[in-house]
């Protein structure tokens, strides 16, 4: 991806600048190379700070190549002469003119969205502003935007680049995502510019990408960096969810800026804005454009993200248990477990390595969910599965996918255990993956009962965190509770270690 935007910038800057293409014949015109015609002017003319376009009413010189393709001016000079810093201007040029050329194409596409929600109004703090963003679909115009911004509206103003009103409302949403999809009620005859979607299955990292949106109500504002990551899974803060392979960028991204469009070099859109991690510089997130595209046709015709279901807890393989089920290659999925009911009982068991989906090969969670996910509801679907070192073919007819907390409650109501106020659940593979954490053994957070010591601690409880020692003594798993922690007395004094995304807390319970 990079080595294409990097091509199609240098061809459309060189064009841009009065540089021309010429064909230069091989000796036995077996094939054509390009090479480019550079104009009268000499490298030593060229400015450090602006090269200013090179004319010259003298016709391109062409000469025949034989091997590589030659770079000339009309006075025979060859590019190759250009010093290095000459060179490095060219480049540098092509860079910001690539930048500019994609914040043209989409800005005026960018929205400023007010909020109202109910019992807000113009003074109070029920109203917030995000961004959002025009795209055609079904040859319909809509808005793309979070969740997040405009759940529970009351009432949804747009504000365009050009100073153009209007109100709209939600057409569909899904908080999982963190995406909405809105409709304007009257365009009062105005014809609205839309965004191109991109790939983001070619977003590299390193690939320049720009921001735009509203931070802090500052209409328009632009910001440029880099990726820095891809395929990062975070808890979603507004949800018991997580989002799935989020974009990680450099490019300044404040509040305000939700909803925005993150922007590849040829103007395209990869990746909606969503979430910033506070009292840091430079670890901001955004959707990836194929999750929201697969995601688009239910938003617009059910106003929901309807998801299959397969009904099984699943886990990624690791060497041991490779090795204990004899599987041939080591890829596929895990099933630990069958819900039932689900549409997988008595169909999948534990111990099932699923291989293929519809004959397509599944080698991590996410593959296996999105062969899975954006199917029909009662769709009949074949898997590849190895079985007692056996393949074979299974069909399950696909249900629908009850919501995080249900399957939470539906997984953890047996195991649950309590004290001083604290819900808690034994960690598994199945919930560490689940939960995306980076340990599967400890004591999970389900749940904090209010009026409790829990409830009352200086920093508080969240669930997911994972409770590794307490007293000093680690904790490993449901007996290890139920051994040390358990007879321990009410109002005994208490200090936890805890994991949350990544970090060690320390705890104290008054």
């Amino acid at each position: 991806m990079r080595k294409e935007i990097l091509f199609g910038v240098i061809v459309g800057v060189v064009l841009a600048s009065g540089l021309f293409w010429v064909f230069a014949e091989t000796d036995n015109d077996s094939a054509t190379q390009a090479a480019i015609e550079l104009h009268s002017q000499s490298s030593s003319t060229l400015q450090a700070q602006n090269p200013a376009p090179i004319t010259s009413a003298q016709p391109p010189t062409v000469e025949h190549a034989t091997q590589t393709p030659v770079i000339l001016s009309p006075d025979g000079i060859s590019l190759g002469n250009l010093s290095k810093d000459d060179l490095q201007i060219l480049i540098t040029a092509s860079g910001q003119n690539a930048i500019k050329s994609a914040i043209e194409k989409v800005s005026p596409s960018v929205v400023q969205i007010e909020v109202v929600r109910p019992g807000g109004n113009a003074f109070s703090s029920a109203n917030s502003s995000g961004s959002g963003f025009f795209f055609e679909y079904e040859n319909q115009i809509f808005i793309m935007s979070n969740n997040h911004v405009t759940e529970n509206a009351s009432r949804i103003n747009i504000i365009t680049e050009q100073d153009w009103e209007f109100e709209a409302e939600v057409a569909g949403a899904d908080a999982d995502i963190d995406i909405a999809v809105l409709r304007i009620k009257d365009f009062k005859g105005r014809d609205v510019p839309t965004v191109k979607f991109g790939d983001s299955e070619n977003v590299e990292i390193g690939d320049w990408v720009v921001a735009i949106g509203n931070p802090l109500g500052l209409a328009h504002t632009v910001t440029a960096g880099i990726i820095s990551a891809l395929g990062r899974n975070i808890r979603n803060p507004n949800t018991s969810n997580r989002f799935r392979a989020l974009i990680q960028t450099d490019a300044a991204v404040n509040p305000g800026n939700s909803g925005g469009p993150l922007v590849n070099a040829l103007g395209e859109v990869v990746g909606i804005n969503t979430m910033i991690v506070t009292n840091s510089e430079g670890l901001n997130f955004a959707i990836n454009i194929n999750e929201v595209k697969r995601a688009l046709p239910s938003l617009v015709q059910e106003g929901q993200v309807t998801r299959a279901w397969l009904g099984v807890f699943i886990s990624e393989l690791n060497d041991e248990v490779t090795e204990a089920l004899n599987v041939p290659d080591g890829q596929g999925i895990l099933v630990e477990d069958v819900i039932s009911p689900g549409p997988s009982d008595d169909v999948l068991q534990g111990n099932d390595v699923i291989t293929h989906v519809e004959g397509v090969r599944v080698n991590s969670i996410i593959e296996l969910q999105d062969e899975i996910m954006y199917k029909q509801v009662g769709q009949v679907v074949r898997l590849g599965v190895i079985r007692n070192e056996q393949p074979i073919n299974i069909e399950v007819t696909l249900g629908s996918r009850p919501t995080q907390e249900e399957l939470n409650n539906q997984a953890n109501s047996n195991s649950t255990l309590e004290k001083f106020g604290l819900v808690v659940v034994p960690n598994t593979a199945s919930l560490a993956e689940r939960l995306g954490l980076s340990l599967d053994t400890g004591m999970v957070v389900y749940g904090v009962i209010p009026g409790t010591r829990a409830s009352t601690a200086m920093l508080n409880f969240e669930e997911g965190d994972v409770i590794v020692e307490i007293n000093d003594q680690p904790i490993v798993s449901a007996e290890d509770w139920e051994v040390f922690v358990e007879p321990l007395s009410d109002n005994q004094p208490v200090t936890l270690k805890v994991l949350r995304d990544g970090l060690s807390i320390t705890m104290t319970l008054p």
